[in-house]
């Protein structure tokens, strides 16, 4: 923000400022702010678009290893991101317990993949390495990469705290 303050302020206001995503500072400091509900605000200057524009299966490249490894997962492939705490919202551990569980349930048997994402507790990771360990399940760290694991996978279950993980889920 202070280095697109500048460039206005060098241009002698004829840059033309937009931003995209999280408006952390006052809307009037850019022409433009593109965000999503997560970051919910209203001002003339602000186009809300009802979920992030990031696609990443889409760009998708499996490396080789990656595909290797999913080999080992019968389809289908059932991934489930986890996210964490956010501003309104607190990860509810026994419903993942549930949801779990419930996937475990489904038909025809498979596989399931839990990724953790950044903000997931360590607590809330432990408990899911726990609980996720039968012949075809894994809980992975950075590998494979989520949007391989996006564009690999079957079916996607997410928590609720993350408008781009919902996101990323739907438009995979």
């Amino acid at each position: 923000v202070p280095v697109a303050r500048y460039i206005r302020k060098e241009t002698g206001g004829r840059a033309t400022l937009v931003h995209v995503g999280n408006p952390r500072t006052q809307l009037g400091d850019f022409d433009l702010q593109i965000t999503t509900p997560q970051y919910s605000r209203t001002a003339p200057n602000l186009i809300e678009l009802p979920f992030p524009i990031g696609n990443p299966a889409s760009a998708a490249q499996p490396t080789a290893d990656e595909l290797d490894w999913l080999r080992g997962f019968p389809r289908p492939r059932r991934l489930m991101a986890i996210g964490g705490p956010a501003r309104f919202w607190e990860l509810d551990h026994a419903a993942l317990r549930r949801a779990i569980r419930k996937i475990r349930r489904k038909t025809p048997t498979g596989s399931l993949i839990v990724a953790p994402s950044p903000r997931t507790r360590p607590a809330t990771s432990v408990r899911v390495a726990s609980r996720v360990a039968g012949p075809h399940e894994a809980v992975t760290d950075d590998f494979p990469s989520f949007a391989t694991l996006l564009a690999q996978c079957d079916e996607i279950y997410v928590t609720a705290d993350s408008v781009s993980m919902v996101s990323e889920a739907v438009l995979s």
